[in-house]
């Protein structure tokens, strides 16, 4: 994130979401700030093609709708990364499609 940008934050403008299937299963965790954990389904809706927009595709294809929650809010960056991690791992990086725990985390140590 550039420095303008991240003068334009206030200091606990991130959070940590996470995406779930209509039954609550989570399926994605991230960290965000402004309008980020609705991004993913702005990309599913433009044709990206990833995983995440595929599960998404998948849930509406089905007249559902994707599970958008704010696990943690008012946070710092550098609370937000770990709590990113932190929920990762608790969730379990095996049944998430994040492909890592957790962006710069060793930058915060855990």
């Amino acid at each position: 994130m550039g420095s303008r940008r991240r003068d334009r934050l206030d200091r606990t403008d991130f959070y940590v979401y996470s995406l779930a299937y209509p039954d609550g299963r989570v399926f994605y965790v991230g960290k965000g700030c402004k309008q980020r954990i609705n991004f993913h389904e702005y990309e599913a809706r433009i044709g990206h093609q990833c995983n995440r927009c595929d599960i998404i595709r998948a849930i509406w294809d089905q007249g559902r709708q994707v599970i958008k929650r704010k696990e943690y809010v008012q946070l710092s960056e550098e609370e937000a990364y770990r709590l990113e991690s932190q929920l990762i791992d608790t969730c379990g990086i095996a049944l998430l499609i994040n492909r890592q725990s957790g962006h710069k985390i060793d930058r915060w140590n855990r």
